[in-house]
């Protein structure tokens, strides 16, 4: 890893506000969910995203992280746990 910014041609940029996460998080507990919020707003003037049409899913941590242990989470580090 280094600490060079990375090229924004690079990835898809995704601004999700925080009614955005806790929707996903509500997803998750609702089992007849997709799962799935739909971003179409290319529009906005402050945080345009990089694609016209973007979809976020969330999944349960035990579902994504069946062949490693998940990566530090920059809070954890900053918080000392």
């Amino acid at each position: 890893m280094t600490d060079e910014t990375p090229n924004p041609d690079n990835y898809v940029r995704v601004y999700l506000s925080r009614r955005n996460l806790l929707a996903l998080l509500r997803k998750l507990d609702n089992p007849e969910s997709v799962r799935t919020i739909v971003k179409n707003d290319m529009e906005h003037p402050k945080y345009k995203q990089s694609h016209q049409h973007i979809a976020i899913t969330a999944v349960e941590d035990e579902d994504y992280y069946i062949d490693r242990k998940p990566g530090v989470m920059v809070e954890d580090l900053l918080d000392g746990t």
